[in-house]
């Protein structure tokens, strides 16, 4: 059983030849206008921020297998969360590599986290912090970089030095509200874990995108 959810927690994204639409997936897009011009700079006009959190979904089976963790958002099969550094935004995120959980923690531009041959669909959306907040979740981010975090194939909430994507989120915005409660926790047959559920129940989503195969 560990090994078939952690196959789903890896997040094997299969790259497919694809276009760009915008959808506001039942919600108005919060920031700005509702975009026709789907150009690779519409990023631009969005005043993306440090906490805001990045969800996409692959487009192979394994991703498809993975949005079903959450019982009600199953848009998304991985999460990562923005920083600013060094001038550009990048996204923050852990997976497991192969089969064997080995460490993989990664900060990547957003271009890249999100770019069409590694999602088939992505939502950005964003917590209600502080600006204090966001710089502690550079600086805890930061810190994670400088360290040997592993894939949490146990997906144990108890410990730090292993962390799966949804937990790495959980981690570092408690640690930066110094609130445990600042986000619900799901359970499911005895065993609490971090859903994408818990982690947008209070956020806001600012925009949802989906590219559609050609």
């Amino acid at each position: 059983m560990r090994l078939v959810v952690s196959i789903l927690m890896i997040g094997l994204l299969i790259p497919a030849k694809q276009n760009f639409d915008i959808s506001a997936n039942n919600h108005d897009l919060r920031i700005g206008k509702q975009f026709t011009d789907v150009s690779p700079d519409f990023l631009d006009n969005f005043e993306l921020q440090s906490g805001d959190l990045v969800f996409r979904k692959g487009s192979g089976l394994i991703s498809d297998l993975f949005t079903r963790i959450s019982s009600v958002e199953q848009r998304f099969s991985h999460v990562g969360i923005i920083v600013k550094y060094r001038e550009q935004i990048m996204v923050a995120h852990i997976l497991g590599t192969g089969g064997t959980g080995d460490q993989e923690f990664r900060m990547d531009p957003l271009r890249h986290f999100i770019r069409e041959d590694r999602a088939r669909q992505f939502g950005i959306y964003r917590l209600n912090i502080s600006d204090e907040v966001k710089c502690e979740i550079e600086s805890y981010i930061l810190s994670i970089d400088e360290t040997n975090i592993f894939f949490d194939d146990k997906f144990d909430l108890s410990t730090d030095s292993a962390l799966y994507c949804s937990e790495l989120i959980y981690k570092c915005v408690t640690k930066a509200t110094a609130d445990d409660a600042c986000f619900t926790i799901s359970k499911a047959g005895g065993k609490r874990y971090v859903s994408f559920d818990d982690l947008i129940r209070n956020a806001e989503q600012l925009i949802y995108c989906q590219y559609q195969k050609l």
